[in-house]
């Protein structure tokens, strides 16, 4: 009899459809609300749009602003070593603070801003979003 009982439960339904349960939806004061927008302004920051591309690099000017490699660096300075692969990295943008339209409160100070990537690197290419 057990069997049967066991086949019938693998095979039936319910007696009864589960009851779905959805939480309750609370909508916010308008106290809350507007404390939520001002902290919102608080932590926005304006965006900074650059181009890149339309003309060739001033080969004369390493100085300037560049796309993909001949960085400049100071005397003595060397291409950074990756810490997790322990490989040399790869020159991707090079930023003349002076040239931006807008110059961040985090970027006031520098002159040239590098940015270098591992391309070997097993989490560069498995991040999401690419």
């Amino acid at each position: 009899m057990q069997i049967i009982n066991l086949i019938k439960a693998l095979f039936s339904r319910p007696a009864s459809d589960p009851k779905v349960v959805r939480p309750r939806v609370i909508e916010p004061t308008s106290k809350e609300m507007n404390r939520a927008m001002l902290r919102l302004d608080e932590l926005a920051k304006p965006a900074i749009f650059g181009e890149i591309g339309g003309g060739k690099p001033q080969q004369e000017n390493r100085a300037a602003s560049w796309w993909g490699g001949n960085f400049l660096g100071a005397p003595g300075e060397d291409v950074p070593i990756c810490n997790q692969s322990g490989k040399i990295m790869h020159p991707v943008l090079q930023i003349r603070v002076d040239e931006l339209p807008e110059i961040p409160p985090a970027f006031e100070g520098f002159a040239l801003i590098n940015i270098w990537m591992d391309l070997q690197s097993s989490s560069f290419w498995g991040a999401e979003n690419g």
